[in-house]
């Protein structure tokens, strides 16, 4: 379990989640929300992971980040359900659930990756969790910036296209003619 949870992430430096992988051993950067009953840091030389165990009530953690309005991200993490039945998890994007899971078995460290957008210049991330016989572990979330994909109906994609129709046109009719 340790070495899953200690398993890097691929995102890159563009990383706008502070304290993603609870390296510094604590909430920094996070708000903690919900009545107090078992969450922390699990802070090793070789991994760091947070954990919530709350029973019978929801517990959880937010970041607002700065975002692009009509960008898309992608929102990244690692969990694991240290429990069975009697628990729940509900990570939202902006307020819009992204994740929804209830009485699930227990399951080993687990990569989920979205494909999000911004609809403001700031977006909140939200993780709520119940575990009432164990815990949940997470660690490296992420959220970065994908590069856009130019629309096909983009001018510059258009005179792209058209130029090189037209220079495949040319090529085919100067062709030289076979030797004799």
């Amino acid at each position: 379990m340790a070495a899953s949870l200690a398993m890097a992430s691929a995102h890159g430096a563009s990383n706008l989640v502070a304290n993603g992988d609870f390296g510094t051993g604590n909430f920094d950067g996070w708000t903690l929300f919900g009545p107090t009953y078992s969450e922390g840091v699990n802070a090793t030389s070789s991994y760091h992971y947070a954990y919530f165990g709350h029973y019978g009530a929801s517990r959880g953690i937010r970041q607002s980040l700065p975002t692009v309005a009509g960008m898309h991200y992608s929102f990244s993490f690692l969990l694991a359900n240290m429990g069975s039945a009697g628990n729940a998890v509900n990570v939202s994007w902006n307020g819009n659930s992204v994740l929804n899971l209830m009485d699930a078995a227990a399951f080993g460290a687990t990569p989920y990756v979205f494909e999000v957008t911004a609809s403001a210049a700031s977006t909140d991330i939200a993780f709520s969790f119940r575990n009432d016989p164990a815990a949940f572990h997470m660690t490296n979330v992420s959220v970065s910036a994908l590069e856009p994909v130019p629309e096909p109906d983009s001018p510059a994609l258009l005179l792209a296209g058209g130029g090189l129709v037209a220079a495949l046109v040319r090529r085919r009719s100067v062709r030289p003619s076979p030797a004799a």
